[in-house]
């Protein structure tokens, strides 16, 4: 079991509920995908999995997570933050800001990684560098090298795909469903249009509401053989 929650309702205050209630787990290795339209909770619901938010009722917990309770111990388990979250002036080296994913305490084991992944996603050449010089998809290549190094088995994406070209995008895709099929892991992505990838998802949460003002239902499917679409989907292209 990776992720497992029980009547779980997300949001900011409890006179304006997400979602409705809804429970369930991930318990196999996998690329999944949580898809919906903006403004809907896709990335309230992620941030209250992680412990970043309280849930306004029901439960969630990530198998053997300390995070919350031990800060100084290396995370058991990444985030790739949306791009607005991370300062634009972020004057760190990307070295640095990858070995950041390995918490406080660092040794030589962590430092190799760190170097390893410097390589795998192509960014050694950038490795001394400002984070805030590189490119969108640079940038993007060294977030997510921030959240594997300290090797979770659980990670959390927010929109990674979000202002890469269609070549990025199919290049990070394939790439991320390469790293679970070698490394047994789990991944969650949030996106709009994921759709188009949808042979490569093991399963997706999908956003649903009737009416632009109505509480979300959240529907999780794992069949490959139906299209996905997601509401609003024309309005966001």
């Amino acid at each position: 079991m990776f992720l497992r929650w029980e009547n779980l309702v997300t949001g900011f205050a409890k006179s304006n509920p997400l979602n409705q209630p809804f429970s369930g787990e991930i318990s196999e290795p996998g690329l999944y995908a949580i898809l919906g339209p903006n403004g809907c909770g896709k990335s309230t619901l992620m941030r209250t999995w992680i412990g970043l938010m309280n849930p306004l009722s029901g439960t969630s917990q990530i198998e053997h997570c300390n995070c919350k309770h031990s800060r100084n111990d290396t995370p058991c388990l990444g985030y790739v933050p949306q791009f607005h979250r991370v300062n634009p002036h972020f004057s760190i080296t990307v070295r640095d800001l990858v070995r950041q994913g390995l918490g406080r305490t660092v040794d030589g084991e962590g430092l190799a990684r760190v170097e390893k992944l410097l390589l795998e996603w192509d960014i050694m050449g950038d490795a001394g560098r400002p984070f805030h010089e590189l490119s969108m998809g640079q940038k993007t290549r060294a977030l997510v090298a921030r959240a594997l190094v300290s090797q979770p088995k659980l990670i959390f994406m927010d929109e990674p795909l979000a202002s890469l070209d269609a070549h990025c995008q199919n290049v990070l895709i394939n790439a991320l469903k390469d790293l679970v099929n070698r490394t047994q892991i789990c991944v969650l992505i949030i996106d709009h249009h994921l759709e188009h990838h949808s042979e490569l998802l093991d399963g997706y949460f999908i956003f649903q509401r009737e009416h632009y003002l109505d509480v979300c239902t959240i529907a999780f499917s794992r069949d490959r053989g139906t299209p996905i679409h997601t509401e609003g989907s024309d309005l966001e292209c």
